[in-house]
C-alpha cells in the first residue's frame, strides 16, 4: 500500500519546490498512451477522453487512436484524470501508466489501455402462449466483475424488437441477471398495465429465484430467453424529508441487507412547497421485503442520506413511508511541502534531488479508506478521494459513519508524506491521525487536518524469488518495515504491495531511513490474520507480529535521501510470515 504524509510545518521556500507548488493550474498537460487488444496489436479509431478526478468533467472533445493505437491528450488543465476509452463492442479490461500504476494519471503520464471484445446477452420475450412482446426494456446488470467483487449496479439495457428479440452486447465480464425494466423503463411503448408489472428476471422468475449469468468477455450467451410473468406490481410511495432547495434525491428500493438497487426514483425539492417534503412513488414492486433509502450526492455540498426503511409488501400498495435525510459527513484540511534540513554536510539535502519533474498539488489524490471492510446495504463506510487545489486546500466528502485512514497518491517521485495531523482544541495537543485513524460521526464537519509532504523520497524496485524448486504462493504480499524503533509506530514509513504473478513489486515515495524487507504469503496465514483488502500495520497486534517476523529474517535496507534502488532480488522462504 502507498503510505501518506502529513504534518503542520513552513512551506519550503527552496527555489526548486516554489516552482513545484507553483505551477499555473492553467498549464497544459499532456497525456499519451497506447489502446492494444488483448492480443497486444493496437487498436485504431478509439475515443479516448480524459476525465478530471476534481470535477469529473470529461476533456472538452475525446481523440481518436491512429494506426498504431497511440493516443495524445493535450491542452489539459493541472489535476488528475482517469482515462475513459470507447469502442463499439469493445470494453476497457485495464490501464496502466509506465510506473505500473492504474491511475490517476497526470501530466507527463504515458498510458497503455487494453481492450477486449464485450460479451454478449441475447434472447426473446415471450409471453405464456409463446408469443413476441415486442418494445419492452431487457437490463442486464452486472451484480459482480470477473474477480468476484460487487459492481455498484453496474447495467446495459436494451428494447426488445418487433420479434421480442434483445440482444445486449459490450458487456464487461462478470455475474448477471437479466430481467424486464418494468417501471423503470421511462418512456414506453408498452400499455400503462405492463408499466405497472413486476419485472420478470430469466428465465420467468422473481429477483429471489433468478438464475444468474457468469459472462466472459468475447463470449455470446444466446436463448436467454424471458418469459413474461405478467403479475400486478404494487406501488411504494411517502415522503422524503430533509431535501434542500435547488436539490433533489433518488429513492432506491433494495433487498434487505443489499446493495442492489431493484428500483429506484428521482424526486427534485421542487415538485412540493417548502416545508411539506417531497413525495415519492415506486411502481410495479413485487411482494416482498425490502429496503427503503434516500441519497443524495449530486452537486457541491456533502450530500445527505437517509437511514435503511425496512418495509414489506404483502398483496397490497405501501404508502406513508417517511425517509429523512441527513448530511453526510465531510473531512476539509490541507496540503503543505515542507522543507527538511540536513543534519549533515555529506548528505545532501533532500531539496537536491535531481531528474524528477515540476509537480503540481492538483495532480495529488488523497483517499479516505475505512478501517473495515463496507458492510452490504447502505450507509456503510466506503473509500472517499478528493483532489487538492493548487493551493493545496481538500475536502473529501459523501463520508457515512466509521472510521478512516488515509492514503496518498503523489505525482512527484521526489514526494514522500511525512504526518497527517490535527490539533485537538480540547486537548490542546496534535493528533497524529497516521497512527489512530480518523473517527468519523454522522455528518460530522471534520477541519483543520494537515497533510505535511517532504521532497526527496526514495524508491525501490525488485522481484521476489522462490528457493530452486519452488513456485512463488498466488497471493504474495511485501513489505518494507521501519528498523528504528523510534520509527516503530510510524504508520507513514510501513508499505506494503501485492507482488504480481512474476514476483515484481516496486515502491516509490518512501522516506529515507532503515527499513526491514520481507515477503510472506496470505495463504500461509493463520485465521486471525487481517483480510486481503487490509494492511496489516492498521492493526496494533499485527503490526507487532509482522516486526518481529522481519527482524527474525533481519533483511535490511537503508534509503538515502533520493536514492533509486533498482533490480533487487529479494529471497521468498516459507517462514517469510
Amino acid at each position: 500500500m502507498k503510505p501518506l504524509v502529513m504534518f503542520l510545518a513552513l512551506l519550503c521556500c527552496c527555489a526548486a519546490q516554489a516552482q513545484t507548488t507553483t505551477s499555473s493550474s492553467s498549464s497544459k498537460v499532456v497525456i499519451t498512451g497506447r489502446v492494444i487488444g488483448e492480443d497486444g496489436q493496437p487498436l485504431a479509431g478509439v475515443s479516448v477522453r480524459a476525465v478530471s478526478a476534481r470535477s469529473g468533467a470529461a476533456s472538452s472533445r475525446p481523440v481518436l487512436t491512429n494506426e498504431d493505437g497511440v493516443f495524445r491528450l493535450t491542452g489539459l488543465a493541472s489535476t488528475t484524470y482517469t482515462l475513459r476509452a470507447s469502442l463499439p463492442a469493445y470494453v476497457a479490461t485495464s490501464s496502466t501508466g509506465a510506473a505500473g500504476q492504474s491511475g490517476p494519471y497526470h501530466d507527463g503520464d504515458s498510458v497503455t489501455i487494453k481492450m477486449a471484445r464485450g460479451g454478449v446477452v441475447t434472447g426473446r420475450v415471450i409471453n405464456s402462449n409463446g408469443e413476441p412482446i415486442p418494445g419492452l426494456s431487457i437490463k442486464a446488470v452486472r451484480l459482480r466483475d470477473a474477480d468476484g467483487k460487487p459492481s455498484s449496479n453496474f447495467y446495459f439495457s436494451r428494447r426488445a424488437d418487433d420479434r421480442g428479440v434483445y440482444r445486449i452486447f459490450g458487456l464487461p465480464a462478470g455475474v448477471y441477471v437479466v430481467h424486464t425494466d418494468g417501471p423503470n423503463a421511462g418512456w414506453s411503448w408498452n400499455a400503462d398495465e405492463q408499466v405497472e408489472d413486476a419485472p420478470t428476471y430469466h428465465p420467468s422468475s422473481s429477483r429471489d429465484t433468478a438464475t444468474e449469468l457468469i459472462l466472459q468477455n468475447g463470449i455470446e450467451l444466446s436463448g436467454i430467453d424471458i418469459r413474461y410473468r405478467g403479475e400486478r406490481g404494487r406501488r411504494v410511495s411517502g415522503k422524503l424529508l430533509g431535501v434542500d432547495p435547488g436539490f433533489g434525491a433518488n429513492v432506491y428500493l433494495r433487498q434487505p441487507g443489499g446493495a442492489e438497487n431493484l428500483a429506484s426514483d428521482y424526486r427534485s425539492a421542487n415538485m412540493s412547497r417548502p416545508g411539506d417534503g417531497v413525495g415519492f412513488e415506486i411502481r410495479g414492486v413485487a411482494d416482498g421485503a425490502y429496503d427503503l433509502v434516500a441519497e443524495r450526492r449530486a452537486g457541491d455540498d456533502d450530500g445527505a442520506a437517509s437511514s435503511p426503511r425496512r418495509i414489506a409488501v404483502r398483496g397490497a400498495d405501501v404508502s406513508g413511508v417517511e425517509l429523512r435525510l441527513q448530511p453526510f459527513a465531510s473531512v476539509t484540511g490541507k496540503l503543505s511541502l515542507v522543507d527538511i534540513k540536513s543534519e549533515s554536510k555529506a548528505v545532501a539535502a533532500p531539496s537536491a534531488c535531481s531528474g524528477g519533474r515540476p509537480a503540481v498539488f492538483e495532480e495529488a489524490t488523497l483517499t479516505l479508506l475505512p478501517e473495515t471492510a463496507a458492510r452490504p446495504g447502505a450507509n456503510s463506510a466506503t473509500a472517499r478521494s478528493a483532489t487538492p487545489s493548487r493551493q493545496g486546500d481538500f475536502r473529501v466528502r459523501h463520508l457515512d459513519a466509521g472510521r478512516y485512514r488515509f492514503e496518498l497518491q503523489l505525482p512527484s517521485e521526489v514526494w514522500y508524506a511525512q504526518a497527517i495531523s490535527q490539533f485537538n482544541t480540547q486537548a490542546k495537543r496534535t493528533i497524529d491521525l497516521a497512527r489512530s485513524g480518523l473517527a468519523v460521526k454522522s455528518g460530522e464537519k471534520i477541519k483543520d487536518v494537515t497533510v505535511a509532504i517532504a521532497s526527496g523520497a526514495a524508491s525501490l524496485k525488485g522481484t521476489a524469488q522462490a528457493a530452486e524448486g519452488r513456485k512463488l504462493p498466488a497471493n504474495l504480499r511485501v513489505h518494507l518495515i521501519p528498523a528504528e524503533k523510534e520509527s516503530a509506530e510510524d504508520m507513514l514509513r510501513y508499505f506494503e504491495i501485492k507482488a504480481s504473478v512474476d514476483g515484481a513489486f516496486a515502491f516509490n515515495h518512501v522516506a529515507p531511513g532503515k527499513y526491514l524487507l520481507m515477503a510472506r504469503a496470505l495463504s500461509d496465514e493463520s485465521p486471525n490474520e487481517l483480510s486481503d483488502a487490509t494492511p496489516v500495520a492498521w492493526d496494533d497486534a499485527e503490526r507487532l507480529k509482522l516486526r518481529r517476523a522481519a527482524e527474525a529474517l533481519n533483511i535490511a535496507v537503508e534509503f538515502k535521501p533520493c536514492r533509486r534502488i533498482k533490480d533487487y532480488d529479494l529471497k521468498y522462504t516459507q517462514s517469510s510470515r
